[in-house]
């Protein structure tokens, strides 16, 4: 009589390969606060004959955008890096406030932040330095008098 055994019991580690848009996939050496140069764009938006929304203009807002400097604000989970345009006077003028999203391999580091983003210096975290901030503010604010 043979041991009936569970099926996922055999498998040790996974044979299968990893998935294209895994972590590994969205690794890149830029962070918050970097310069970088939109050294190129995605090349249906390089085409000026791009439908968009005439509203929107985001054909016409990333060929405006290539070969400028801004800053890396941030990144979504697929790896793609903020950067918000309207930070540069010109590119504000012309289209307002937009941001972009971009993959870093259209993207060149100019120069690197001066410090990595961490977390609160003191440990405790935003709300206990929040609630500190308004303790010491109340000790030092002056008394009013009161007139009768």
């Amino acid at each position: 009589m043979s041991k009936t055994r569970n099926k996922k019991e055999g498998k040790k580690g996974s044979k299968r390969a990893a998935r294209k848009g895994g972590p590994y996939d969205l690794r890149h050496g830029f962070r918050i606060g970097d310069r970088v140069l939109v050294a190129d764009i995605p090349s249906d938006l390089k085409d000026p004959k791009y439908k968009d929304d005439p509203e929107m203009r985001t054909g016409e807002l990333f060929r405006f955008c290539l070969k400028r400097k801004f800053l890396a604000r941030g990144f979504d989970r697929y790896g793609f890096t903020e950067l918000r345009v309207d930070d540069d006077p010109v590119v504000k003028r012309k289209f307002g406030l937009n941001s972009i999203w971009l993959e870093p391999k259209f993207l060149a580091l100019v120069s690197q932040s001066a410090h990595k983003v961490s977390g609160p210096r003191n440990g405790l975290g935003w709300k206990q330095d929040f609630l500190l901030a308004e303790a010491e503010s109340a000790r030092n604010k002056p008394k009013r008098k009161v007139k009768r």
